[in-house]
């Protein structure tokens, strides 16, 4: 005989478990997964009823089991998905944005004007730092050019922070070369122009999220990002052979004026498009074709100069009397 426990279930005993498995082809499903959530629900109260701990173990166990294995599918299909479903070129929102590597910019023929170059970020964690003092002295060997008062200050700390950007891969080999416990490296998609300033007024510039700011790369920021994720390149319009010689020879003619500033583009008639376009001084930031201001009256000046010139009503050596 069995001991009645008050807090037990208040079924009838005479019921046996397998009465709701053998009904179970005769219920609807609504009402059999109804049945088997009672008879789980009750089952340590019936073990303790019954003075048989060790179904009440059992039960437990199996239902730990089951809440673990219904985890780990979850976090599987969640995986697979994450792996295999995600649209190419989608980041995620934990994911770095600087991961988002711009594409290579080109002119017309396929010369290149603008690339990525992987640099690399130092961060120094002094709490796994062993001799603070003999790294110190071994970083500042190995790189130079390390800031001495930044360094110390981050090993006096006491959290991870980082020391200095824009590592080149040499100066990252020399610093992983000494086996330092706490370094380590972060890499930085580095935005770089082979042509120096050649068309960087074209160019514009863009920052080290990988985001343009100025110029193409912002004017074309979202294309620029989609041939990045694709692994191709974007291509302007602009001819670099055309381009050097209108930088050439505005530098000369503007020289020659002293001019404070000169702008110079080179178009094609029948399409419009650019082929060149220069701003001098080159080393002003300000791109004097596109963010520059100008009287109305003195841009006109150009199509009046254009429409004789392409009516014959006048030639480059026609002369006229403006004192009038």
């Amino acid at each position: 005989m069995s001991v009645h426990d008050p807090h037990a279930w208040d079924r009838p005993a005479q019921r046996p478990v397998r009465a709701v498995y053998g009904l179970r082809r005769l219920l609807p499903s609504w009402r059999w997964i109804g049945e088997a959530m009672w008879w789980v629900e009750h089952a340590f109260g019936r073990a303790r009823a019954d003075a048989r701990p060790e179904e009440d173990t059992r039960v437990r166990i199996f239902v730990i089991l089951s809440a673990f294995s219904a985890v780990f599918c979850l976090l599987a299909m969640g995986a697979v998905h994450a792996a295999l479903l995600t649209p190419k070129g989608v980041v995620g929102p934990g994911a770095n944005p600087n991961a988002v590597s711009r594409g290579d910019v080109v002119d017309r023929n396929g010369a290149l004007l603008a690339t990525n170059i992987t640099h690399y970020n130092l961060f120094i964690d002094p709490k796994e730092v062993w001799d603070r003092e003999l790294a110190e002295v071994q970083i500042r060997r190995a790189l130079p050019r390390v800031p001495l008062s930044r360094l110390r200050d981050v090993l006096k700390g006491t959290s991870r922070s980082l020391v200095l950007r824009q590592l080149k891969p040499e100066e990252k080999a020399a610093v992983h070369a000494l086996a330092l416990g706490g370094v380590t490296f972060e890499p930085e998609n580095v935005r770089a122009y082979p042509l120096g300033s050649s068309a960087r007024h074209v160019l514009g510039v863009s920052d080290t999220g990988a985001k343009g700011i100025s110029g193409a790369e912002l004017a074309f920021n979202d294309e620029i990002r989609a041939a990045g994720a694709d692994g191709g390149s974007f291509p302007l319009s602009i001819d670099l052979r055309v381009q050097g010689v209108l930088e050439n020879e505005l530098s000369a003619a503007a020289s020659a004026v002293q001019a404070k500033g000169a702008v110079g583009i080179v178009a094609d008639a029948t399409t419009g498009e650019v082929l060149g376009m220069a701003s001098w001084p080159t080393t002003d930031t300000l791109n004097r074709v596109t963010s520059g201001h100008y009287e109305m009256g003195s841009v006109f000046k150009t199509f009046t100069i254009a429409a004789s010139l392409d009516t014959g009503l006048a030639d480059m050596n026609t002369m006229f009397d403006a004192s009038q």
